[in-house]
């Protein structure tokens, strides 16, 4: 299960996600739809751990 908790993230003065919580189920199926540069590619990053968040406000566990 995947569990994004109240996250922002910002690129100067431009909002990527404000106080975004998400949580995703084992076998859940998502897709993700927006404009370019909405933050797409970002949020995955964010799924996949390649961007690092604070640990306490995002867990990733593999059920």
């Amino acid at each position: 299960m995947f569990v994004l908790q109240q996250i922002t993230l910002e690129f100067g003065s431009r909002v990527l996600f404000g106080d975004l919580s998400w949580h995703i189920k084992p076998n859940e199926k998502i897709g993700l739809i927006g404009a370019n540069g909405t933050g797409k590619s970002t949020l995955l990053r964010v799924i996949s751990g390649s961007t690092l968040l604070l640990p306490e406000i995002f867990q990733r566990e593999m059920i």
